[in-house]
């Protein structure tokens, strides 16, 4: 199985984690083009950051009292 090494970690866990982010199966990951599952990858780790960062921020509201927008 072809492995990206966009950060640390197993580079077999980020395949496990990719094709469970995608739906993709190993062998359709294994045939998709290097570079557009580097750049999904890095999409999909931006975006779980953003998701994360939104809810910390939504934590942080609520928890002093304040109303989310």
């Amino acid at each position: 199985m072809r492995s990206v090494r966009l950060e640390r970690g197993d580079p077999l866990l980020s395949d496990v984690v990719l094709c469970l982010k995608t739906g993709w199966t190993p062998e359709e990951l294994d045939r998709m083009p290097e570079r557009f599952v580097e750049i999904a990858t890095i999409y999909l780790n931006a975006l779980e950051r953003k998701q994360k960062s939104d809810l910390e921020a939504a934590a942080a509201r609520i928890s002093v009292g304040g109303a989310l927008p």
